[in-house]
């Protein structure tokens, strides 16, 4: 299977970004529009019209529902609305919550 050997990244301000110059995490967050994969077996992929893109375990994605990647990530955590009888019976043990 051909592996991923760099990226480009195109944006709206027209800055385009390598991945021979820039790490994925120091890309501006906003703005971008196109990306592109590159393999190493000469072959390219193109990522557009997405809310999200991802480079993970060296694989780009774009997603427009990236609460499946925030999960697998386990660094967020979902907060959710409740009836007021639970969240006032939640809120009450954690006013005598100690550590």
């Amino acid at each position: 299977m051909a592996r991923l050997i760099g990226w480009k990244a195109f944006y709206d301000d027209g800055k385009e970004y390598s991945s021979k110059k820039i790490d994925w995490k120091d890309l501006p967050p906003y703005g971008l529009l196109v990306v592109v994969e590159f393999y190493s077996d000469g072959s390219k992929e193109k990522h557009f019209n997405k809310d999200f893109y991802v480079l993970d375990e060296q694989k780009l994605f774009g997603t427009n529902d990236i609460h499946p990647y925030l999960v697998k990530i386990k660094a967020v955590k979902f907060g959710r609305w409740s009836s007021n009888s639970l969240f006032n019976k939640v809120i009450n043990r954690a006013d005598k919550a100690v550590l």
